[in-house]
């Protein structure tokens, strides 16, 4: 069993990343990784009943990397939906923040893409 405070690091130091000096509170953390896990994002990790505990997931797995990256990912979709809403200007380096964050969840899920190309 690990607990769901482990990750709070990790989220906090990427999403550090796409907005520096934005301050983000550890129940917002907890709430979004409680949201993951949830809606089974993450194959074959599981949030025990009392909600702080999840089942064992190993640090340098791709189970690890994907409860992170999608934890990030929900607060990286908001910010977006905020700044269309409020039309405010996206920042270069946030978009492509946002794009190796959806490229790193691609892989993770699906493996690295293969592309052959044909030899005459």
């Amino acid at each position: 069993m690990t607990l769901l405070t482990e990750f709070n690091e990790p989220v906090l130091h990427k999403l550090q990343l796409f907005n520096l000096g934005v301050v983000y509170e550890i129940d917002q953390i907890n709430f979004a990784l409680r949201e993951v896990l949830k809606s089974s994002k993450v194959n074959g990790v599981t949030l025990f009943p009392d909600q702080t505990r999840i089942s064992e997931v190993a640090h340098d797995s791709d189970q690890y990397k994907l409860l992170v990256n999608h934890t990030c990912k929900l607060f990286v979709d908001r910010f977006f939906e905020a700044s269309r809403a409020g039309r405010k200007r996206i920042q270069k380096q946030q978009r492509n923040f946002a794009f190796d964050l959806d490229g790193e969840i691609y892989r993770l899920e699906n493996g690295e893409a293969m592309c052959s190309i044909p030899n005459p």
